[in-house]
């Protein structure tokens, strides 16, 4: 469900084509991965690149239709499912992911121990998420961004 977002979601990533900046209207696209549902739906968050592989997240789709972190190479093709979200461990995540240390830090708009979001930790290669805090109305809920690194915090 996409909670009042509009129709600016598309079921696919694209990434320009271009050089030098060209004169407005002259760019180009390539479609890089296209979501059958199963390996994610309604991208959300930027794309987060990393020795030649993009990173990122589906709001919706996955194993359990709770949103995934995904991984594309740079050149396009099937996306690969790192995790699927279950509710239990977080439901739509939205917000830009950090990559610290080999892992992926995200967060997610709903789910968790308190169904109010979630912040997960991923291995680059994937597996189970660990939840580093679950949201409970008293330190925030629904988280929509992502997360920054400051002073190891």
């Amino acid at each position: 469900m996409a909670y009042g977002r509009g129709l600016w979601r598309i079921a696919f990533l694209l990434i320009a084509t271009c050089g030098a900046i060209p004169a407005l209207g002259q760019y180009s696209f390539r479609t890089l991965v296209q979501f059958n549902g199963s390996d994610g739906s309604e991208p959300c968050s930027g794309l987060l690149l990393s020795n030649g592989i993009f990173y990122a997240t589906t709001f919706s789709g996955g194993a359990y239709g709770d949103g995934c972190v995904f991984s594309v190479p740079i050149s396009g093709g099937t996306p690969k499912v790192l995790t699927s979200f279950d509710g239990s461990n977080g439901q739509g995540p939205e917000g830009n992911l950090l990559l610290v240390n080999g892992n992926l830090i995200g967060t997610t708009t709903f789910g968790g121990a308190n169904a109010d979001g979630t912040v997960f930790s991923l291995p680059v290669s994937g597996g189970t998420p660990t939840t580093l805090a679950a949201m409970d109305g008293t330190d925030g809920r629904f988280v929509y961004a992502g997360v920054q690194l400051s002073n190891g915090f």
